[in-house]
């Protein structure tokens, strides 16, 4: 899990989404 915002791959989404965790 990325510390900064990133796009990633979530499979939750099912797409790109910026990873704010």
């Amino acid at each position: 899990m990325p510390s900064e915002p990133r796009m990633v791959p979530s499979a939750v989404h099912g797409h790109a989404t910026t990873c704010r965790i």
